[in-house]
């Protein structure tokens, strides 16, 4: 059976001593004792680790920058970061970054050994990973780091296809819509946000509430019972600011039961108390922010707008992506578009990446390939489309119910 691989990130080897004890055979370990050994592993072996233990205090860098470089490498590891300094500002900001969990040290054996259970228990299979790690793309790809700096809005990938679409009219069927006209569009569709504050302090729902009105619409509920009763009867409702602790119904119950009845709520607890283990747990339960009590107006005022403009993205994007750029074109004219766009790059002195590849045919992302590596020259001269065809394939053997696009 194979081990699932950890990499250890820490400048205490005493810690790194400690969680091999506890690990006990069970993975294999890698460690790095600063972030720029760290960072060359995780690249080098992106699709062989399963885990980052991540030293929050690591000397040489920002945590949670060393973090954010990962994610845009690969999304495929998960990252638990620890540290002995646990602080509310720390685990909000590293689980809104993308860290899977977040522990303290020293460490509990149970508490350590359970985290990295549900890691490997939501992550990749061994085979898949083992499997596309041998494919041609990871023997042959090197990193461009000036290309791996994604935008959050819309990334430079999809705005050069874009623009090729634009001037070449690969088909007839074309689309002329470009992102400005697409959020203009998105600007004339909005509409006022709706929001329910579930608070049981009579004095501080209202003060919140006249901190949102009239800006967005406002909801008021004092318990689980009639929070329930406002979701449904208001379908509209965008977001949702919960109090932690309510005197029916524990907030994080209801920030679970919230979220599988209606998952696309997004929900920012408010709460008194500085319990970083709570924070975390509300995070991985799907809050979209954590902020303490008390809150100042233009702190409450720009975690909404934040929320809501976040989420404004992630519901327009996937769908401008399908209907203008998977939908209106064919296969042949999606190759021509990569194709141009790999000339292009090659007199900038740069690389055609998967992340471009994904941008045309998003199903291959099933591949889990990482979106920053480069496409080598080898498989650009044999073809893309054999290239493309081949990663079909394999997730067809994978999964056998897949339809390709």
């Amino acid at each position: 059976m194979i081990r699932p691989t950890i990499l250890i990130i820490d400048k205490d080897k005493n810690n790194t001593s400690l969680i091999t004890s506890i690990l006990d055979n069970r993975y294999e370990t890698l460690f790095s004792y600063t972030s720029n050994h760290g960072l060359k592993q995780f690249k080098d072996l992106c699709m062989k680790i399963r885990i980052v233990l991540l030293r929050a205090e690591i000397s040489d860098a920002n945590s949670i920058d060393i973090l954010n470089q990962m994610k845009k490498i690969s999304n495929t590891p998960k990252i638990i970061l620890f540290s002995d300094h646990k602080t509310i500002e720390t685990a909000v900001t590293a689980m809104k970054a993308g860290a899977f969990d977040y522990i303290g040290i020293p460490f509990n054996r149970k508490i350590l050994l359970r985290a990295l259970d549900t890691a490997i228990e939501q992550s990749l299979s061994s085979k898949n990973i083992e499997d596309y790690s041998s494919n041609e793309i990871t023997k042959q790809s090197f990193f461009k780091n000036e290309n791996e700096q994604y935008e959050t809005r819309h990334n430079p990938s999809q705005n050069e296809i874009l623009s090729l679409i634009e001037q070449n009219k690969t088909n007839n069927n074309a689309p002329s819509n470009n992102l400005e006209s697409l959020d203009k569009k998105t600007n004339q569709d909005k509409k006022q946000a709706s929001i329910l504050i579930v608070e049981d302090e009579d004095i501080y729902r209202k003060m919140l509430c006249s901190f949102l009105n009239p800006k967005y619409i406002t909801h008021q509920a004092a318990n689980s019972i009639t929070c329930h009763q406002i979701l449904q009867n208001n379908p509209n409702i965008n977001l949702i600011l919960l109090d932690i602790f309510l005197p029916d119904t524990p907030g994080l119950s209801l920030l679970e039961e919230i979220k599988k009845l209606y998952p696309k709520i997004d929900i920012i607890i408010i709460t008194a108390y500085q319990l970083v283990d709570i924070a975390v747990q509300a995070l991985k339960l799907g809050a979209c922010d954590y902020l303490n009590k008390p809150v100042l107006k233009v702190t409450l005022l720009d975690t909404i707008a934040n929320a809501l403009y976040k989420k404004n993205i992630q519901e327009t994007q996937p769908s401008y992506n399908k209907h203008i750029l998977e939908k209106n074109l064919s296969d042949p004219a999606k190759i021509a578009i990569l194709t141009e766009l790999t000339e292009k790059r090659i007199t900038l002195n740069k690389s055609l990446l998967m992340e471009d590849i994904y941008t045309l045919f998003p199903q291959l992302r099933e591949t889990y390939i990482p979106g920053g590596l480069a496409i080598p020259k080898k498989i650009i001269d044999q073809g893309l489309i054999s290239f493309i065809e081949d990663l079909k394939s394999k997730i067809k053997n994978f999964n056998p119910l897949a339809n390709e696009q």
